[in-house]
């Protein structure tokens, strides 16, 4: 393997490595927007000749194409391989580009890391290829803002999550109390519902709606659902959402939408 790149990329202007088929069918779109919106593209067939065979422009983004879940190569998320391609790329916004074929994940950091107010967590974002167009748009902004990222601060508290079973909001509820612990502080009031009605919704700063109580729907259903808390923020989170039916949420009383699985900040 050759030295690590471990000089910061330039922030001014948006370098991208891209690893994997940019021919793909299913990456046609987000190949296009990239094309549109990066200074330079550099492309390597896989993570390993992306190690061995860095480019000379040290990218400020780097996307891995796995279009197919048994293609070891272009493995990012569950392969072996991630940690020299983050060793070689250490200051390098990294992104997985998922095909119909490998399933939504993303790589977690671990939880002996996960304390609070540690923003430099290691991370590995995934995003569907086909609704990738406007994700791409933001994420290759040079600014480097984080993306369909959400920030937990006093304000959003007290919190509700509702969801069709608490299994569903278990996860998000564990993460939640992870972030916000361990500083001395009483833990905060995050509770789960299965429905929310204007009793059950009265007090809650944030309402968290799992696509298991909240699919997709028409404007009118959106609005009876926010309605039931009109003080609060409302954010959903789906895996499966079309970029239509987000629009649709946002338009009728959502105010941020998140792609399942995504990030909790602090």
């Amino acid at each position: 393997m050759k030295n690590s790149l471990c000089e910061t990329p330039d922030r001014d202007r948006a370098y991208l490595l891209w690893i994997g088929d940019s021919e793909h069918r299913e990456l046609r779109k987000a190949w296009q927007v990239c094309q549109q919106l990066a200074d330079s593209i550099s492309i390597r067939r896989s993570i390993e000749d992306a190690i061995e065979r860095p480019p000379r422009q040290i990218p400020t983004h780097l996307i891995v194409a796995q279009t197919n879940r048994h293609n070891r190569a272009q493995a990012a998320i569950d392969g072996d391989q991630l940690s020299q391609l983050q060793a070689c790329f250490p200051n390098t916004h990294l992104l997985v580009l998922r095909g119909a074929l490998v399933a939504p994940t993303v790589r977690l950091p671990p939880a002996s890391s996960a304390t609070p107010g540690n923003s430099s967590l290691p991370w590995v974002d995934s995003v569907c290829g086909a609704e990738s167009q406007s994700y791409l748009t933001r994420w290759l902004a040079v600014s480097g803002e984080p993306i369909d990222a959400f920030s937990l601060t006093s304000s959003r508290l007290p919190l509700v999550v509702v969801a069709a079973r608490y299994c569903f909001a278990e996860s998000y509820l564990d993460s939640l109390r992870m972030l916000t612990g361990g500083d001395g502080t009483p833990e905060p009031l995050l509770v789960w519902q299965r429905e929310l009605t204007p009793r059950s919704g009265r007090g809650f700063a944030t309402v968290v709606w799992d696509e298991s109580a909240a699919p997709p729907a028409a404007g009118d259903v959106w609005q009876q659902r926010t309605e039931s808390a009109p003080q609060a923020t409302h954010v959903w989170i789906s895996a499966m959402a079309t970029t239509e039916q987000r629009e649709i949420a946002i338009e009728n009383g959502i105010d941020q939408v998140l792609h399942k699985p995504s990030r909790l900040l602090v």
